[in-house]
């Protein structure tokens, strides 16, 4: 099975490559496990494991991902998040502050999200969100995509929209995040053919 998406063309895009002008910023391995205090876990995910940590300057607070070094799934996902997410900047996406490439060790930097996945919101009978606030995440979900769809240089396909990949600031504002799976459209291109991907149960978009 495969799918089809169709889309207007937008103006002209530029290729985004891993080279050295690309915006998220080089952390050393060193750097990571003093920030996160060695390494302790927050959660898991399908291709690695999180963590929470601290950067010494700034104090600003991080989710550090660690991609298991035996999964090519790991390391497809590690170039896929630099190349797709590493430039765009959206209130409703997820923010790639750095990456690690230490030897076979891949490591990807994000903002922390207090209040975890909207998953946990979701699925959590005394955290249950009134409809007003269900429509204001869907409006918040449906923002990040127009701008993946149309509105960024390079069109987006995220392929893995499902309540564990929307993540949710301080303020309950829902972003997208988990790039690993999703396609680029080339310049000028305004359809693509994928075999299925993403979770069962979920539209890809």
């Amino acid at each position: 099975m495969s799918g089809v998406w169709t889309y207007r063309k937008i103006q002209e895009s530029r290729s985004v490559q891993l080279s050295e002008d690309v915006a998220p910023r080089a952390f050393s391995y060193a750097e990571l496990e003093q920030a996160t205090s060695g390494f302790k876990a927050l959660g898991r995910g399908a291709f690695g494991t999180v963590f929470k940590g601290i950067l010494a300057e700034g104090q600003k607070v991080i989710a550090v991902k660690r991609l298991d070094k035996e999964l090519v799934e790991g390391e497809t996902e590690f170039q896929t998040e630099i190349k797709i997410i590493g430039r765009k900047h959206h209130r409703n996406l997820v923010r790639l502050i750095g990456y690690c490439l230490d030897g076979s060790r891949r490591l990807l930097v994000y903002e922390y999200m207090t209040n975890g996945s909207l998953a946990g919101i979701l699925f959590t009978p005394e955290k249950q969100p009134m409809w007003e606030e269900r429509c204001g995440f869907a409006r918040d979900i449906a923002r990040g995509l127009l701008y993946l769809h149309d509105e960024c240089e390079t069109q987006i396909i995220h392929c893995d929209i499902k309540p564990q990949n929307i993540l949710m600031d301080d303020q309950f504002c829902a972003k997208i995040s988990d790039f690993g799976m999703a396609k680029l459209l080339k310049k000028d291109q305004t359809r693509t053919y994928t075999g299925i991907r993403g979770t069962r149960g979920y539209i890809l978009c």
